[in-house]
């Protein structure tokens, strides 16, 4: 992955709201709606994309 591309997913995690930036600095870090979506999305990845199969 090259830096345009990762200020490119920086840039689009902002803008939704899921980082935000400490000031002053060049950190980042996750937001309430950032961590609850990163809960829910391997939620569905266990559930629905990776079921176990018990049989």
């Amino acid at each position: 992955m090259n830096a345009a591309k990762v200020s490119r997913l920086i840039k689009r995690l902002r803008v939704h709201g899921l980082i935000k930036k400490v000031a002053g600095s060049y950190k980042y870090y996750l937001t309430k709606l950032g961590k609850e979506t990163i809960v829910m999305a391997l939620k569905i990845k266990e559930m629905v994309i990776i079921p176990d199969f018990n049989f």
